[in-house]
């Protein structure tokens, strides 16, 4: 009886915060009164390719001045030389996060060249995509250092000019591998819950310090742009491949509207609920007919190309 009464309030606390994220997405549709980002600075790591390439042209378009961080600085300087980028005081920069005093150098070049950063978008990321046990220490170590530890000196670097302002916006495109853990991503998953509390732990502090530095984190399932190759969709379409346009603009919009989270397809943000509410028998499979279990099982990717998701 009482395990009746647990899956009965289990259902019911899930059907709630369904509800919950329907309502949230009516409001965002609603909302007349979107924060302006023209003219504001807006750093982006792993700019030059995949989601970080899309961001750009987004943020270009609302009025920002870009500053492109990546490993390929040919990618930004190609990514400069599109229409919807020329003329707009854009700036690209060879930067390897995973170094810390890379990123300090690169850090005050930019802030030299620009003067203050008003957004920072920390979007740099690899994965190895490999059970546990067959990646090497190297592996594991790279993921760690550019996934999670680029944040750490990034925002040491940019964060102090942004709380002596009393304005600014940090973006963590985390994972929803961060907020569950998925067969073959081990590294990946501990790389992305790390940088999904690296970025909880800060909103909590800015919010405790009366300082006006927002927060958005980025939880999104896998996105078509290669570097999830062979990652499956769910077979009751409910966790789905992610087209990387539409991610790149609803990340643009979570700025604009100064969303703490962002959770892509929405239904992610109930992974969370539901690991607290159901037993982990249940949520065991629940996570298998949604097909998480076995979402790597084809995996080809890219090589650990350093892109987000």
């Amino acid at each position: 009886m009482a395990s009746l009464f647990e899956m009965t309030r289990s259902k019911l606390l899930l059907l709630l915060a369904a509800l919950f994220i329907i309502l949230r997405r009516i409001r965002r549709r609603m909302m007349l009164c979107e924060r302006t980002l023209h003219n504001k600075v807006c750093l982006i790591t792993g700019g030059g390719q995949g989601i970080g390439r899309l961001m750009a042209l987004r943020f270009a378009q609302e009025g920002c001045k870009v500053a492109l961080w990546d490993i390929r600085k040919d990618l930004c300087d190609k990514l400069l030389q599109e229409k919807e980028m020329q003329g707009g005081g854009h700036k690209a920069y060879h930067c390897d996060v995973q170094k810390r005093e890379v990123v300090k150098s690169v850090a005050e070049e930019t802030m030299k060249d620009f003067g203050r950063v008003d957004i920072i978008v920390n979007n740099a990321g690899i994965v190895s995509g490999k059970k546990f046990l067959d990646c090497s220490d190297i592996e594991m170590q790279r993921t760690m250092d550019i996934n999670v530890m680029a944040h750490f000196w990034i925002c040491k670097e940019l964060l102090p000019q942004m709380i002596s302002r009393d304005s600014g916006h940090l973006v963590t495109v985390s994972s929803a591998a961060g907020l569950t853990g998925v067969p073959g991503l081990a590294d990946y998953c501990a790389s992305k819950f790390a940088a999904f509390g690296f970025n909880e732990s800060l909103r909590l502090e800015f919010k405790k310090n009366g300082q006006n530095v927002k927060t958005t984190a980025v939880c999104p399932y896998y996105i078509n742009t290669g570097m999830f190759d062979g990652a499956k969709s769910s077979m009751l379409g409910l966790l789905y491949v992610l087209d990387p346009q539409k991610v790149a603009d609803q990340i643009v919009d979570a700025v604009k509207l100064g969303d703490e989270w962002l959770c892509l397809p929405p239904i992610v943000s109930l992974g969370c609920l539901a690991r607290t509410i159901l037993p982990v028998a249940v949520l065991d499979r629940l996570f298998a007919l949604l097909g998480m279990s076995s979402s790597m099982d084809d995996f080809k990717g890219v090589g650990g190309a350093e892109r987000a998701k």
